[in-house]
């Protein structure tokens, strides 16, 4: 019987186990740059593609120049616009600020907003852990008109004509108001508004409306199918006052950030341009374009905008 040397047979052994885990660790070495190299391809490549994407999607449409650059210079040549595109019998109703109501810009409200989206949270999974028939007929009911909000999410005019009237929300009236007033050469505006209590964002709808700027102090509002000459002297008090003719909205205020956008047709009718270019046209208040249109009009003939 052969007497084996347990020192020898470490030795030889522990060589080629050094030998092996050094070709282990060359090849684990390769594995592992080519995987930085192909993910920070991937990486990249997934940028461009993304940047590609939000490039075409975001193109507006082209301008009819002579329109653009064309616009009633008197309220009465707005107002025959509007009932042009409305309906000759469209009321135009007149709505003035409170006296001496003064609002300040509104809060993002972060930690607010966190806590009422946790809240929301909660309910939803107390809906979903609960089982019963009726909350789960709710919850897919909350979801499908999630997903219907979003590829219905500013509809066009054309759109809007072959609609499920459960379909057409407030930002779908918006769009088609700005359709219809841009094409006259009126620069247009997006106003989106939410509840100015952080908390309540997460449980109450925003809402967004068109409008473009007669004067200074003077704007037309479309909310739905309502137009309104409305007076005052900035977007917020507007959008304070709103719940004044709708007491079941909480009282609102101008979206941070985002809540003013210069009206811009998209080249692509799909909800994701249309959001895309909302975004990229974020305006302030300042910047709003002006008709500065005659208080009492004496001419009604287009004359090109300064």
């Amino acid at each position: 019987m052969e007497v084996i040397d347990f020192n020898d047979y470490f030795d030889n052994n522990l060589d080629q186990s050094v030998e092996t885990d050094r070709d282990k660790y060359k090849l684990l070495k390769k594995i592992a740059k080519w995987t930085v190299i192909s993910l920070s391809g991937l990486f990249g490549t997934g940028i461009v593609a993304s940047g590609s994407a939000i490039y075409y999607y975001s193109r507006p449409a082209e301008v009819d120049c002579e329109n653009a650059t064309h616009a009633p210079r008197s309220k009465k040549g707005i107002y025959a616009i509007i009932r042009e595109e409305y309906g000759y019998g469209t009321e135009i109703s007149q709505k003035f600020v409170q006296k001496d109501y003064e609002v300040d810009h509104m809060s993002v409200g972060i930690e607010p907003m966190l806590d009422g989206l946790t809240i929301r949270i909660l309910i939803e999974l107390d809906v979903i852990l609960n089982e019963s028939e009726d909350s789960e007929e709710a919850l897919a009911e909350d979801i499908e008109k999630a997903k219907e909000y979003m590829a219905t999410y500013q509809m066009s005019e054309e759109q809007i004509a072959n609609a499920k009237p459960s379909t057409i929300d407030c930002n779908d009236y918006a769009f088609r108001a700005c359709q219809r007033m841009e094409r006259h050469g009126i620069p247009m505006y997006l106003l989106s508004i939410c509840p100015r209590d952080p908390y309540m964002r997460c449980h109450k709808p925003s809402h967004q409306v068109a409008f473009c700027k007669l004067c200074e102090g003077k704007y037309i509002f479309f909310d739905n199918d309502n137009v309104i000459e409305w007076h005052g002297s900035s977007l917020d008090q507007f959008a304070a006052q709103y719940h004044i003719d709708n007491p079941d909205e909480e009282i609102m205020g101008v979206f941070p950030f985002v809540g003013i956008s210069e009206f811009v047709q998209p080249e692509h009718n799909n909800p994701g341009s249309k959001i895309l270019i909302q975004l990229f046209n974020v305006t302030n208040e300042d910047n709003i374009k002006s008709l500065d249109v005659d208080e009492e009009p004496s001419d009604s003939s287009h004359k090109p905008l300064a």
